[in-house]
């Protein structure tokens, strides 16, 4: 079930992480266009970020949920 969940919060994570990368570099690249190979990395390297954030948030969001409630 951890598995399931980490994976899901990984995907989302490296997805948002690139996409708020580039949305911040935005006004910068109209101003003066930049190399394929400089958004390909910095849209990683967001992403990679973005999915380390979002595997300790899926990892503290499934410690904080009781597993085995008291009966």
């Amino acid at each position: 079930m951890l598995f399931n969940l980490l994976w899901r919060f990984a995907v989302i994570g490296f997805l948002l992480g690139g996409g708020v990368i580039n949305f911040v570099f935005w006004k910068q690249d109209n101003e003066h266009k930049p190399e394929r190979t400089q958004v390909l990395g910095r849209t990683l390297l967001g992403g990679f970020i973005g999915l380390v954030v979002f595997v300790i948030a899926g990892i503290v969001f499934y410690m904080s949920v009781p597993h085995h409630p008291v009966h």
